[in-house]
């Protein structure tokens, strides 16, 4: 089983999806822990924005995901295109 976002198009059908590629497991001392890797597969690949008709939307698992340096680099690159096509608009 994978932790999944999924993009769908109005008829329904999916036009992308993610697996979440870093599993959040935690050693919370004693025998409390937090393992997503006992009921969850790693997904392998980032998975880039998708067009949708209110313009590119990016697909991640919030959660521990999010501080995971290359979809950090996904997000500063993504606003660096976002800055660029603004500024060649204007």
């Amino acid at each position: 089983m994978f932790m999944t976002h999924i993009i769908l198009n109005a008829e329904g059908e999916v036009m992308a999806s993610y697996h979440k590629t870093h599993l959040f497991d935690v050693e919370l001392g004693g025998n409390d822990t937090l393992k997503e890797s006992n009921h969850m597969k790693p997904g392998s690949t980032i998975t880039p924005p998708v067009h949708t008709p209110v313009g590119k939307v990016g697909l991640a698992v919030v959660s521990f995901t999010l501080r995971v340096e290359a979809v950090r680099e996904g997000e500063r690159a993504r606003k660096r295109e976002e800055k660029e096509l603004r500024e060649w608009v204007e």
